[in-house]
């Protein structure tokens, strides 16, 4: 059994080597770290990584607005510097992926796909809370979550909108972290490698073509369309980019793919891809 599911994980990693994905998923053996995102709308990192260690936690900073904590640190969603807005939980590799999307104020964004909202609470951080971000998913509940998750971290330029269709356009920014395996979790939630199936994959990916058709729809001449996911399957990530960009000749890659994880980063498993309209 444990043969047939490295066979079959080989054939997902496509050109990688037996070896190189063995060590890819060594990776995923320990136990996730606890990234945090300082909001910058609320606090300095300074202020917070100084409380936090004065409060016994493990961490230390990373990135342009992140602190890490040790894997298994407990309590920080207790904090009173959480329920005042001044951080939000967020893996390193999905902030660096909003950092390089280059949401600048004023800008209208839009955040299909959307989720909880994560995304949409980084992107308005980076606007310093200026402009519009119309967040978009199928479920009710989650944008709930994020109308609470907006007033805590005192933003008001996030909009929740039920899919059916995206808003009608232009944007300057189509961020879309679609659904994906979760194949870059699988420390945080390993019992997804035992239910992802070829099956359960090909619907996946019919999905996630779906949903960058709908997102490139209403992404403005000169504006940009990032495709993410929390993957490390080719399938999922690279392979999609290339059938879309052989499909829409009016789009190009405008940086490097942005690739990353637990063995490479110690972050997560994350992908996204950053193309702009011509």
């Amino acid at each position: 059994m444990v043969f047939e599911i490295l066979m079959f994980l080989k054939q997902l990693f496509a050109k990688k080597s037996l070896n190189l994905l063995l060590e890819e998923m060594a990776g995923f053996a320990d136990r996730a770290p606890v990234d945090l995102r300082v909001n910058s709308l609320k606090a300095s990192r300074d202020d917070v990584l100084a409380q936090l260690i004065q409060d016994k936690f493990d961490c230390a900073a990373v990135g342009l607005h992140g602190i890490r904590c040790a894997a298994g640190s407990a309590g920080l969603n207790k904090h009173a510097l959480f329920d005042s807005g001044a951080f939000e939980i967020q893996d390193q590799a999905a902030q660096i992926a909003v950092e390089r999307a280059g949401a600048k104020p004023g800008m209208r964004v839009l955040d299909l796909a959307a989720g909880a909202g994560g995304k949409s609470l980084a992107l308005a951080a980076a606007m310093n809370n200026d402009g519009a971000i119309i967040a978009c998913d199928v479920r009710g509940a989650a944008l709930a979550e994020l109308e609470t998750r907006a007033a805590r971290a005192g933003t008001t330029i996030i909009r929740s909108h039920i899919l059916g269709l995206p808003p009608e356009g232009p944007f300057d920014l189509v961020f879309l972290d679609v659904p994906c395996s979760g194949a870059g979790t699988w420390r945080r939630q390993p019992e997804l490698k035992w239910r992802l199936t070829p099956q359960k994959l090909a619907g996946l990916r019919e999905t996630q073509e779906r949903l960058l058709r709908q997102g490139a729809g209403p992404c403005a001449a000169g504006g940009q369309l990032v495709y993410a996911t929390c993957s490390i399957l080719p399938c999922e990530n690279e392979q999609q980019i290339e059938a879309f960009l052989a499909k829409n000749p009016a789009f190009r890659r405008t940086q490097p793919d942005f690739q990353a994880s637990p063995a490479s980063t110690a972050s997560d498993g994350f992908y996204a891809a950053f193309l702009t309209r011509n």
